[in-house]
């Protein structure tokens, strides 16, 4: 069985690459060109690749502005390869890197100005047909666009310090996104709220590295996800307007330093005296610490991916875990709703699950799960013990794939009910679940859901969460 990196797989600046005239393609490739990126998918589809080509230009306008550079447009586009399988993108790392980036499933080469990037999560044809380009692969195809425009006007690129690559490049990815519709608020979506998550987790766990070391580039010791997300929220708090010409002038260091073994050591001191002095980067370092603690995430995702548009939100599972989405406000209520309707699309699982889930206290949780097999399912899990028990289960005629379905799950002090298409479906006892409590949605390995307007709602409490 493939075993799959959950999350993000961002890493650039690989000095590998093999000359752009010995790539070949086939002839059921999609193929699409645009002002300044090409696209070519391994696999037959040309709206993916429009979504793709149409995401790889959103971010161009946005790297011209922060560098006040732009590119000889004569110049042969810039090319990123999407790849359907594992099996491909594996065969295309070893070709180009020896596999040194088998496990992050996506790299861009700054020698050719390529990028290269698994599709994800995985899926069938048939569901990328249906749902279009996964919003994770539009994040990831954005982001690496920024990399590959970067290679493309700053000559002195490959030295750049990771705080600085993978910050803008993260930086410049959301904003685009946010520019064209393609994802909400960052505090309201999915992939942008999690990152929140995490930068204030750091923070509150009193586990960020002080700002001086984060530019002299001490934070390697910390989880990818967790650096990305603290690069990204520098780049943000350096973006307010009363920053902004300070980040500015940093760009423009960053152009100016000769490129070398030296750099970011050189670079790191001149970013320091553009701020003001050791001194003024610790002042600076406690106001970051505070634009973080001052976000307010709306979700997080313990397993990928989820986007929301609206009140219709895709989850997409990787064939080897649940999705997870958890809401990050906790429920205050012992007697609560979540409702809304779910659409199971057919994927890789055999037998998809669509999950509603609470809890997460001491006592453990209850996860609701319907399956498109035709049952709902109430189960337990017992934290303590470390087990899980059934309390409640129904047989169904099932669940039909590509239609919505309403749903339902009422909890009181003592008793949960799960309605389905408006009919009581299953009932069973909760003795004493937590009072305090947090909530998600998860889909089953394999498997997609699109969930419509999903809501919690606390008894007595006339106003909904989505």
């Amino acid at each position: 069985m493939k075993h799959f990196k959950m999350g993000l797989g961002l890493v650039a600046g690989c000095a590998i690459g093999l000359p752009f005239s010995s790539v070949a393609w086939a002839a059921n490739d999609s193929i699409v060109s645009g002002r300044h990126f090409r696209v070519i998918c391994d696999f037959e589809d040309q709206n993916v690749a429009e979504e793709a080509i149409e995401t790889a230009e959103a971010i161009w306008q946005i790297v011209e502005n922060s560098w006040g550079m732009e590119r000889d447009v004569t110049q042969k586009p810039l090319t990123i390869y999407l790849y359907q399988t594992l099996e491909a993108y594996e065969a295309a790392d070893a070709k180009r890197t020896g596999g040194r980036f088998r496990e992050n499933l996506s790299f861009s080469l700054h020698q050719d100005k390529s990028a290269h990037l698994l599709v994800q999560p995985v899926c069938a044809k048939k569901t990328l047909n249906l749902v279009g380009l996964p919003g994770l692969t539009r994040v990831l195809i954005a982001h690496e666009a920024a990399h590959l425009a970067t290679y493309s006007m700053v000559s002195n690129h490959a030295s750049h310090p990771e705080w600085l690559t993978e910050g803008f490049a993260t930086f410049v990815a959301t904003e685009a996104l946010l520019e064209k519709g393609w994802m909400q608020a960052v505090e309201d979506d999915p992939y942008s709220s999690t990152m929140m998550a995490r930068a204030i987790r750091r923070v509150t766990d009193n586990r960020l590295p002080p700002l001086q070391d984060l530019i002299s580039g001490g934070s390697k010791g910390l989880h990818l996800q967790d650096r990305y997300a603290i690069y990204w929220q520098f780049f943000r708090f350096m973006r307010q307007p009363v920053r902004k010409p300070e980040l500015d002038a940093i760009l423009k260091l960053a152009q100016s330093v000769k490129a070398g073994a030296e750099f970011k050591a050189k670079f790191a001191r001149r970013v320091v005296d553009q701020l003001g002095g050791a001194d003024a980067v610790q002042r600076l370092d406690g106001e970051f610490r505070q634009f973080v603690l001052r976000s307010r995430p709306k979700w997080e995702e313990r397993y990928r991916s989820t986007n929301c548009l609206r009140d219709r939100w895709i989850q997409i599972a990787f064939p080897t875990k649940t999705a997870m989405l958890m809401a990050t406000q906790r429920i205050d209520s012992r007697a609560f709703r979540i409702e809304g309707s779910l659409e199971m699309i057919e994927n890789l699982a055999r037998n998809s699950e669509s999950h509603v889930f609470f809890g997460q206290g001491h006592r453990g949780s209850v996860t609701v799960i319907f399956s498109q097999e035709g049952e709902v399912r109430i189960n337990r899990i017992i934290t303590a013990e470390n087990r899980t028990e059934t309390i409640g289960v129904a047989k169904l005629d099932g669940i039909r794939k590509g239609s919505q379905t309403s749903f339902k799950v009422e909890v009181s002090d003592r008793e949960i009910e799960v309605f389905l298409d408006g009919k009581l479906r299953v009932k069973a006892g909760l003795k004493d679940h937590d009072g305090t409590v947090n909530w998600g949605l998860g889909t089953a390995a394999g498997s997609v859901t699109i969930w419509h307007g999903v809501k919690m709602t606390e008894k007595g409490d006339t106003k909904a969460r989505e």
